[in-house]
């Protein structure tokens, strides 16, 4: 992957305790959509992806579950979808 080509990341968790999963939460939707209740789609670069995986690995605790996967071009062609649009990729500017 190139430096600072994006990559779609899908994030989903199982966390038991309430405080921590809306930390959690507001972490991942300070990079990308929430498609479901605890189901993300984010488009990052390298360093983003690290950058949320460092944060949010930071406010997990034992008994937490929550995976990142990293989708190539191929599979984010192949990917389909009933029920709702997907999501627009935000634009961020930094002042």
């Amino acid at each position: 992957m190139a430096y600072n080509q994006r990559t779609l990341v899908v994030v989903a968790y199982d966390i038991p305790q309430d405080r921590r999963r809306g930390r959690i939460a507001k972490t991942l939707l300070g990079f990308g959509a929430r498609i479901q209740g605890s189901v993300y789609e984010l488009w990052l670069t390298k360093r983003e992806i690290e950058r949320c995986w460092d944060q949010v690995t930071a406010l997990a605790a034992k008994g937490d579950m929550i995976r990142f996967y990293l989708l190539c071009d191929s599979c984010v062609g192949r990917t389909r979808t009933i029920g709702m649009e997907l999501p627009e990729e935000e634009v961020s500017f930094i002042v």
